[in-house]
């Protein structure tokens, strides 16, 4: 059996406790002549045993001591790009970490010889030409023969020899926003009108300002899932002076946005309540009919503000189009008049990230693209050119890792930048018609950070619950790390759906994770089924489902790591995050007490009934049913069986903490035991605070660390 280093005393190594920092240090230095490596431990001895004391008033040694960390850590490695970018000049500049001082150096265009400088030059990118297709937000006509005004309750419009009133019966509680969109022939424009009734109001009491006495109060609109809200709805009009014709009237809106005309033709996006659909609606101002152009549907969620894109071209003639209708994401050019397809441009078992860039002229758009490398990790960023009217495909990257890419301002040139968590960026230039290298900046030297006892973290796979999808993460070891040794385990966690959590890239600093990796723990990220990058399948597991948080996938994924690598103690296992993963992480600890033993959950949307409307109808779906109360941790309080400490921001904006207070409540009625550190004037981010930092870190130890 492993030996554990944190048995060999009744205090935790490198941990407070008991005892005080004198009878600590005497433990830890005795330790450290015991190990293989004595020196190596002694040299990060001095920095870390008091990371995590437990005496009284020491956050502000504990916070020194950090920040020493991780300039140590910014010293070890050398030569390592942090910033690059293209000058004003043409140049290209690079900030460059030398022996822990960040150094310019300038590459001359032409032969690109290197020379350093005191500064960079102001940062300069490529711009592409655009149709100059606008929404034409104005209130006077395109040919200065009409003008719409009015107030909220009505609208009139003026023209050389008459004006008159427009015609259009608003519902009661219902007035026009002062928006005005003009056809290019004057011939008819479109205003919009919402409803005004109130929204809820979130109400957040600032117990201890810093200008007065008394606790001061504030209220913000704050709409809620299954409320009613006020959607703007647009309204064409024609100067003949016929009645208003709403678009889209009856539908049940989340929202209509990005209207433009298209010739006679106005569109505008339209996104369901409960997004399940997403559609380009046309009106047809000659033929006064309406229909849907274009759309994305799904029985569980389409994710519009992540997953989906539109761009017209030609003045409307095409549209390029983001859609998941093959199950990934692909572009696709569409005929912006009948709305067919008229080519696929992307296809196959890989996806289409972004679409950073459109060149009309050049008939190309550059997307972000990731799976495109079968034995690459699928969620890598690549770059590609794809063509408008044949679909080839010119892929600008290969190398296995993430990818960074900008053109310079002319677009003759552009630098490219990839890594892994376990290696660092490589920085190259390269000419944009060949793509060849013109300039390779080299790798950074990494190994100082073998002297200071720093492993690199380690990319591990395991197939999900059904054994179809490859579940990937990271291991990040303890410093000093010993083979023999054992470790507790925990688990940072973020399960939103929007996106994917594990870092692919080189970290050029620190995190609040190698707090607890300094404190003596093996820390693990892990993207499982439910969140985004993966295709529809894969993410739509989420479906009023956030409370499985992919577990299975991740528990059965730690103990494949601890099957490998017996230094991981699968007896001592907790959890932490903040927003959706505080949610996540009280769902662990309820739903599987028997793995995650511990967990310290921040700011937690715990009930999604609680939380703001737009994100977590996106996932659970509306009207409110039985799944929203199923899902709410608030409803399993009572099983809670391990450690639980829950922190919060009295004035989060963010997540409303009446999500985390609930779950007090259920506590305390359940009588189940806890610790509670609510943060006076913290907002969403109060688990940032250098105190509840280390009282996350003390917590560990105490409940993992004997």
């Amino acid at each position: 059996m492993a030996a554990d280093r944190w048995a060999e005393s009744p205090v935790p190594f490198f941990c407070g406790g008991t005892r005080g920092s004198s009878e600590k240090w005497k433990i830890g230095f005795a330790l450290a002549l015991r190990d293989a490596q004595g020196v190596k431990s002694l040299v990060f001895l001095f920095l870390l045993f008091g990371l995590a004391r437990a005496e009284h008033g020491v956050t502000k040694e504990w916070l020194s001591e950090v920040k020493e960390m991780r300039r140590n850590y910014e010293k070890a490695v050398d030569g390592l790009v942090v910033d690059q970018r293209w000058g004003q000049s043409g140049d290209f500049f690079a900030k460059v970490r030398e022996k822990g001082k960040d150094v310019w150096y300038r590459f001359q265009r032409g032969d690109w010889e290197k020379e350093r400088v005191k500064k960079a030059e102001k940062r300069v990118k490529k711009t592409w030409k655009r149709s100059g297709l606008g929404k034409r937000l104005a209130k006077e006509s395109p040919d200065q023969k009409w003008r719409v005004e009015g107030g909220r309750e009505e609208l009139r419009l003026i023209g050389e020899q008459e004006e008159r009133r427009v015609e259009f019966q608003l519902a009661e509680g219902c007035g026009w926003t002062g928006r005005v969109m003009w056809a290019p022939n004057s011939k008819a424009f479109v205003a919009w009108y919402r409803s005004s009734h109130p929204v809820h109001q979130l109400h957040l009491i600032e117990s201890s300002p810093g200008d007065q006495l008394q606790p001061k109060h504030t209220k913000l609109d704050y709409p809620k899932p299954g409320q009613k809200i006020n959607v703007a709805r647009p309204v064409v009009f024609l100067v003949d002076g016929r009645k208003g014709v709403e678009i889209g009237k009856g539908l049940e809106a989340f929202e209509f946005r990005e209207g433009r005309w298209m010739g006679q033709r106005f569109v505008v996006e339209f996104i369901e309540r409960g997004f399940g659909k997403y559609q380009l609606i046309e009106y047809d101002v000659e033929k006064g009919s309406e229909r849907v152009l274009l759309g994305e549907e799904s029985g569980k969620f389409v994710y519009v503000y992540g997953n989906c894109f539109r761009y017209d071209l030609l003045g409307g003639e095409e549209i390029l189009w983001l859609s998941q209708r093959t199950g990934m994401n692909h572009l696709y050019l569409v005929d912006g008049k009948t709305g067919e397809t008229k080519r696929a441009l992307t296809s196959g078992d890989w996806l289409v990230r972004k679409v950073i860039e459109v060149d009309e002229v050049g008939r190309r758009a550059l997307l972000k693209i990731a799976g495109y490398y079968k034995k690459q990790d699928p969620y890598y960023i690549h770059y590609a050119w794809v063509n408008f009217d044949d679909g080839k495909l010119e892929v600008l990257t290969d190398a296995d890792g993430t990818h960074e890419l900008e053109y310079s301002a002319d677009g003759k040139f552009y630098w490219v930048s990839w890594s892994r968590v376990d290696l660092p960026p490589v920085v190259e230039i390269r000419d944009a018609e060949t793509h060849q290298v013109v300039a390779d900046l080299g790798e950074a030297d990494v190994s100082g950070l073998d002297v200071m006892g720093y492993s690199l973290p380690e990319r591990f796979v395991v197939k999900d619950r059904n054994g179809k999808f490859d579940i990937h993460g990271i291991i990040m070891r303890p410093l000093n790390f010993e083979v023999g040794w054992s470790y507790p385990v925990v688990e940072s966690i973020y399960a939103g759906p929007h996106g994917s959590f594990v870092p692919k890239g080189w970290r050029k600093n620190l995190s609040s994770e190698d707090e607890l990796l300094a404190a003596g723990f093996v820390v693990v990220r892990i993207d499982g089924l439910g969140t985004n990058h993966r295709g529809q399948e894969f993410h739509e597991f989420a479906y009023k489902n956030l409370m499985d948080s992919g577990f299975p996938n991740r528990i059965k994924w730690i103990k494949a790591a601890g099957e490998k690598y017996q230094e991981l103690d699968l007896g001592r296992v907790g959890i932490y995050g903040g927003s959706a993963g505080g949610q996540s992480t009280l769902a662990g600890l309820l739903n599987h007490p028997e793995f995650y033993r511990v967990g310290v959950a921040h700011c937690g949307c715990h009930d999604n009934r609680l939380d703001k409307i737009w994100w977590n109808e996106q996932w659970m779906d509306y009207p409110i049913d039985k799944s929203y109360e199923e899902n709410s941790n608030v409803t399993h309080a009572g099983k809670l069986q391990g450690a639980l400490m829950l922190t919060l921001g009295e004035l989060d904006r963010n997540v409303d903490p009446a999500s985390t207070y609930r779950v007090v409540d259920a506590l305390i009625k359940a009588d189940r035991d806890f610790d509670f550190v609510v943060v006076p004037g913290g907002g969403h981010g109060a688990d940032n605070l250098p105190y509840v930092r280390r009282k996350r870190v003390e917590f560990f130890q105490k409940n993992l660390g004997e």
